[in-house]
């Protein structure tokens, strides 16, 4: 299993129209951001669970949401896949050099 932490910090966040925009950018095509209401909204495709997360998040048997203020500059998830394919590197051996 490969698990990974990203963390991204931008340059410039007053040349997107939206917290939601910066967040798309950087995100899968999959993930939608939106702005509703004064909140950020990260809708989840099923098939991913929301570990945890710094937001309020809403599950139901199909959907996964997470909710921040609009304020929030900090925005932190983790969320797990199903497998999804790959290869498994199990079977390599790894051998030192003399």
């Amino acid at each position: 299993m490969l698990c990974a932490r990203n963390i991204q910090r931008i340059k410039c966040p007053k040349c997107f129209p939206s917290k939601a925009a910066v967040l798309s950018y950087v995100h899968d095509k999959d993930w939608r951001f939106e702005v509703i209401n004064d909140e950020v909204v990260l809708f989840l495709s099923s098939g991913k669970k929301i570990i945890s997360t710094n937001g309020q998040k809403v599950t139901t048997p199909r959907n996964a949401l997470i909710f921040w203020p609009k304020e929030t500059n900090k925005f932190e998830y983790v969320v797990s896949e199903q497998y999804s394919g790959g290869t498994s590197l199990l079977p390599i051996t790894w051998k030192k050099r003399p």
